[in-house]
């Protein structure tokens, strides 16, 4: 199915641009910042994970600038944005804070996981059932992301200099579970409205 699916996007589509590769050096990044999470190298997790994010506003903007948007450099911004999330909340969820009060809740984890999972899972089955090529990118997703990468830098930062406020921490949560659910909603309209076009036609 990847192999179909990126024969589809046209040739002016595929081609590598700037903006691209710095979308690829951030997928390529995700791992160290992962590694540097699990060997407790706090203060290169929170460098490596800051670059990433930075990378991702750099992306957009300079393929825009330069007038050099495709649909190749969408999905992998997408997708990289995906990775860096799952990885990093998945990886901090494992090793965990030390004091209670700075906890994730089980249930913010699974939310996170299901919204990025759902999106690229969402994606593929879209394309299956109507041939349509959706990209999980919008303004809410990427609003979603920023809160996301505040409330992971956060989590790093009570690591390093093991500062703690746990009411800012639970304004977060709740800001952060309050975004997923309406990421979900628009996500639910959107698969609505594909399928409903799907039907008409």
């Amino acid at each position: 199915m990847p192999l179909r699916f990126l024969s589809d996007i046209p040739a002016d589509q595929k081609r590598i641009t700037l903006a691209t590769k710095i979308t690829l050096a951030r997928i390529a990044l995700t791992p160290f910042v992962v590694l540097a999470l699990a060997c407790h190298a706090w203060y290169w997790s929170f460098g490596l994970f800051l670059v990433a994010i930075v990378s991702d506003s750099i992306d957009g903007n300079l393929a825009r600038w330069r007038n050099e948007q495709t649909i190749l450099g969408a999905y992998l911004d997408a997708l990289a944005d995906h990775l860096l999330i799952i990885a990093t909340f998945s990886t901090l969820a494992i090793i965990g804070p030390n004091a209670l009060a700075m906890a994730l809740p089980r249930w913010l984890i699974m939310l996170v996981l299901l919204r990025h999972l759902g999106a690229l899972c969402g994606v593929a089955l879209v394309y299956l059932l109507t041939g349509k090529r959706v990209v999980t990118s919008t303004p809410l997703s990427k609003v979603m992301t920023v809160i996301q990468a505040v409330l992971i830098l956060w989590l790093i930062a009570y690591y390093a200099w093991a500062w703690v406020s746990p009411t800012l921490h639970l304004v977060m949560i709740v800001v952060t579970s309050g975004f997923i659910g309406l990421l979900f909603i628009q996500y639910l309209l959107t698969a609505i409205t594909l399928f409903s076009k799907k039907v008409d036609v």
